[in-house]
């Protein structure tokens, strides 16, 4: 488990995705608008097998913003990014669901 502390400009403006992992793999969640991650809580543990969880914005193979280390539980958070999309993405052998949900806050261009 864990906490999400961000500074928001317009609590209407917040929404979030919840999902679970069960498999190794891809899951794409299109936000189709401007928008600015504010945290992500990972809730899972891998007893044999380590396997990396990572949250980027669209097709970016480098960046890597919020990444879930399975054996450990631990975070590693990093700055927020304007994105299209959300993909989470699944490196190694899922033992045990990972639950997941990403906290996101709609933009204006004026914001930008």
């Amino acid at each position: 488990m864990g906490f999400i502390n961000a500074i928001i400009s317009d609590a209407s403006n917040i929404s979030y995705i919840t999902d679970v992992i069960t498999a190794s793999g891809k899951k794409v969640h299109n936000i189709n608008n401007q928008f600015k991650i504010l945290g992500v809580v990972f809730s899972g543990f891998q007893s044999e097998n380590p396997v990396v969880v990572s949250v980027k914005p669209d097709d970016y193979d480098f960046l890597n913003l919020y990444v879930f280390k399975g054996v450990s539980g631990a975070t590693n958070l990093k700055s927020p990014t304007f994105n299209q999309k959300i993909i989470v993405e699944t490196a190694g052998t899922v033992e045990a669901p990972i639950y997941y949900t990403i906290i996101y806050e709609l933009v204006d261009r004026d914001q930008l």
